[in-house]
């Protein structure tokens, strides 16, 4: 942002509000659909074509201007150049620099702050400049739909158009009554330290992009802007990271039937499959693309009856070969303690700890909508008794109005089951881009 220069643009302050961003998501949207066809048919000649467009769209740059600087929920740490906030004219200089650079672009150096996780670990996180964000942000509009083309079914982590509710109904559909689930293993192997990205010369063959597009990539790895997956407890700064790691990882699915989500891998073993045979396969793939050392690699064996956590749930199988779904212990542990340190604040009235528990209650029943509702850890009966008792103890309550406090801090969310017709749709709901209208480019599909 430093080597900007001043561009003096006689247009209405209110040209920002009055763009119509709707247009420009269309505009946006058929380009990239038109990337994705191209690809999968094998036209690469067309497809380097269309990502040009998409990198010299303006609708394109206006759109990663707007979700870096607005729409972001990170945009208030600054990196080494010190902007938190953009003004009007400065958005339409960010504009015209990266019209000018998209194609020569270098990356500035990345700011490095100690941050301490949820479990307490300590990380350093890297904040990048609103300049080099916005380039990511087009740079990712450009890959993300040629790529997708190419991904396996299986991987369903860190992709713009799967939701972490897929994954609930793969495994679902992996280990029911119908799949013979109970006479399955789960082998769980995790990459999360062998981190692959310091491949460069294999991200680049894989990397299906323009060659200016990739030099920057290609910079941007020598200052290390790109880590990896990232977890719940971390920040992520960077749009392409979890991108290019599933481009560099992927094909791996091929291996074994499996789910994989980021760096973890769900491999599912029948009676007669050996753990180590699987096992040696998958170092022996992994030495074949990445140099890395062997005991970076960890697996381990799961019984489907013990069960396993994955995002927040607990997945097992009960002694008649029924799947189960419930929230996971630990996830349950944190949040009835942060209710309960809302319930028994004496600084909060009732009325104030009602609306403090509404969102908290409503997010924790939405988000576990699909598991098993006849479980405790959904119904929340417990914390629904002790905050009836301590908000009918107030002298302002009576037994009426403690009712009405008490279905205002516990909103009803209607859960459906992981079989349920109504799974689909509900799944897409929660896709990242999804805007109320979502075409499948396999089967045509249209869901208003």
């Amino acid at each position: 942002m430093s080597t900007m220069f001043m561009i003096d643009y006689s247009v209405n302050k209110n040209f920002w509000k009055l763009f119509s961003w709707k247009k420009a998501q269309n505009n946006l949207f058929c380009l990239q659909k038109r990337l994705f066809r191209s690809v999968q048919v094998g036209d690469i000649r067309n497809s380097l074509k269309i990502q040009r467009l998409i990198l010299s769209s303006n609708s394109t740059r206006l759109l990663s201007i707007r979700k870096m600087t607005q729409l972001s929920s990170k945009r208030k740490i600054s990196g080494i150049d010190g902007k938190i906030f953009l003004t009007f004219s400065e958005r339409f200089e960010l504009n015209e620099y990266v019209r000018l650079n998209c194609f020569s672009w270098t990356p500035q150096r990345i700011k490095k702050i100690p941050i301490s996780s949820r479990n307490g670990q300590l990380y350093l996180l890297s904040i990048l400049t609103i300049s080099d964000c916005v380039w990511q942000c087009l740079v990712f509009f450009a890959l993300d739909p040629a790529h997708e083309s190419t991904f396996h079914f299986s991987n369903i982590g860190f992709r713009s158009f799967y939701s972490v509710y897929d994954a609930q109904r793969l495994f679902y559909l992996k280990l029911n009554v119908s799949a013979f689930g109970s006479q399955k293993r789960i082998l769980l192997v995790d990459l999360e330290k062998c981190f692959p990205l310091r491949n460069s010369s294999l991200l680049m063959s894989r990397l299906l992009a323009p060659k200016e597009i990739k030099t920057g990539i290609f910079s941007s790895l020598n200052v290390n802007v790109f880590e990896g997956f990232f977890n719940d407890s971390q920040c992520n700064f960077s749009l392409l990271s979890s991108l290019l790691t599933n481009i560099i990882i992927n094909g791996i699915e091929n291996l074994h039937s499996l789910i994989r989500f980021g760096s973890k891998i769900f491999v599912f073993l029948k009676p007669f499959h050996s753990e180590v045979l699987i096992s040696d396969s998958f170092i022996q793939y992994l030495d074949q693309y990445f140099c890395f050392k062997s005991e970076l690699l960890s697996f381990r064996v799961i019984s489907t009856e013990e069960g396993f956590d994955f995002e927040g749930w607990t997945f097992r199988l009960s002694s008649q070969g029924i799947f189960t779904c419930v929230p996971s212990y630990s996830k349950y542990k944190m949040f009835r303690f942060t209710v309960k340190q809302i319930i028994n604040n004496s600084n909060y009235s009732s009325k104030t700890k009602a609306i403090k528990l509404s969102p908290i209650i409503y997010n924790w029943r939405n988000y576990h909508r699909f598991c098993n509702v006849s479980v405790s850890r959904n119904i929340l009966f417990s914390l629904q008794k002790k905050a009836f008792k301590v908000f009918n103890r107030e002298v302002k309550q009576n037994r009426f109005s403690t009712k009405r406090l008490l279905d205002q801090a516990f909103p009803f969310v209607n859960f459906v089951d992981n079989f349920s017709i109504h799974f689909s749709y509900m799944s897409c709901k929660h896709i990242f881009y999804y805007k109320g209208i979502f075409f499948c480019l396999y089967c045509g599909r249209l869901t208003l």
